[in-house]
């Protein structure tokens, strides 16, 4: 076991300003993933119906009915984005995260399967995600509180 030291800032009086962290080095823990708010993701997509509403509002995408649906492509790539990344690869990283890719509500695709699927979201399946969108928030907040306009958030 390694000690570190940390400057505490709390108190002045002598013999309090440092105290001791027990930290342990070593392998990480295999258990752990830094993208556990995944877990939020799959919840309110249960809680809410995220994914039926998104492929009622969307449609078919593929020609036949295997892998994901345009509402789990469209879930993953938000949870995707919500983890930090902003590219197609950012799935492959989060597929390399075996306890995070397993918080998703639908698997993550590869990045080429991702590119793939992306660029078969033509005019009519991104009118279908804001139709989706829009559908799924109505019954969710009072008229009150519903957004004005395009892009705005339901909280202000």
């Amino acid at each position: 076991m390694k000690t570190i030291s940390r400057r505490r800032t709390a108190s002045r009086a002598p013999g309090r300003r440092w105290t001791r962290l027990n930290a342990q080095v070593g392998v990480p823990d295999g258990s752990l993933t830094e993208n556990g708010g995944l877990l939020l993701v799959a919840e309110l997509d249960q809680v809410l119906g995220i994914t039926a509403a998104l492929d009622r509002g969307i449609g078919p995408v593929k020609e036949r009915d295997r892998g994901l649906s345009g509402g789990e492509f469209a879930l993953a790539l938000a949870a995707v984005q919500l983890t930090g990344e902003d590219h197609l690869v950012g799935f492959d990283r989060l597929r390399a995260d075996a306890v995070g890719e397993g918080l998703l509500p639908a698997p993550a695709p590869p990045s080429t399967t991702a590119a793939t699927l992306a660029a078969r979201f033509d005019q009519a399946q991104r009118e279908g995600v804001e139709r989706a969108s829009a559908r799924s928030r109505r019954g969710r907040w009072p008229r009150s509180r519903w957004p004005s306009g395009p892009g705005s958030c339901p909280d202000r």
